[in-house]
Formats: structure tokens, C-alpha cells, sequence
């Protein structure tokens, strides 16, 4: 009976090392692609690309997943980016559809290269 509580008891802190690692990986990944997205923000600097933001005042707070909005707009923006040539412009506009309870989210360019 004891051994069994025992081997029930290394399991359970087997499962609780598991998850905690997994953990760690997802936060190691998240870090590198924060770094990731760094490098091309400063490697768009470096090409002197024009950027223009237009924000909807009404839009305060939007409900939903922070880490994959973030991530979203991070991949859009380092696509604009990567795509622009030197000299071009890029953008980011946010508007509110009140009625709709909508936000609606545009990232653009000035390019000949399709994104």
C-alpha cells in the first residue's frame, strides 16, 4: 500500500516536471520570436521605410487573446516591412464598427512587391 502511494507520488511530480518544462519552452519560443521581431523592426529602420498609424479613438479595448493578437500584428508588420522597398511607407490603421462591435485591423504599403 505504502509503495503504491509512493509510485503514484513519483508520477504525479513526473507529470508536474513535464508541464513546468513545457512551460519554459513556450516561454523560450516566445522570447526568440520577440527577438526575431526586433531584428526586422531595426533591419526596417535601416532601409528608412516612412510609417503612418491611424487609431480610431473609439477603440479602447479590445477583448481576446493578447499574445496572439500580438503576435499577429508582429507578422504583418515584419511582412509589410520585409516586402517595402527603401524609400516606401507602410502603415497600420485601427477602426470601430460600434454597431457591428467590430474593431477591424489594416496593415498596408506603398510597394510594387506583393506582400
Amino acid at each position: 500500500m505504502a509503495h503504491d502511494a509512493l509510485a503514484q507520488e513519483r508520477t504525479q511530480l513526473a507529470e508536474r516536471v513535464r508541464s513546468r518544462t513545457l512551460d519554459l519552452d513556450r516561454a523560450n519560443a516566445e522570447l526568440a520570436r520577440t527577438a526575431r521581431a526586433k531584428d526586422e523592426f531595426l533591419a526596417a529602420m535601416s532601409h528608412e521605410l516612412t510609417v503612418s498609424t491611424t487609431l480610431d479613438p473609439r477603440v479602447c479595448l479590445v477583448r481576446g487573446d493578447s499574445r496572439r493578437l500580438k503576435q499577429m500584428l508582429v507578422n504583418l508588420l515584419g511582412n509589410a516591412v520585409k516586402f517595402t522597398l527603401s524609400g516606401g511607407a507602410i502603415g497600420l490603421d485601427v477602426a470601430a464598427n460600434a454597431q457591428r462591435q467590430e474593431v477591424r485591423i489594416g496593415i498596408w504599403r506603398a510597394s510594387n512587391i506583393p506582400i
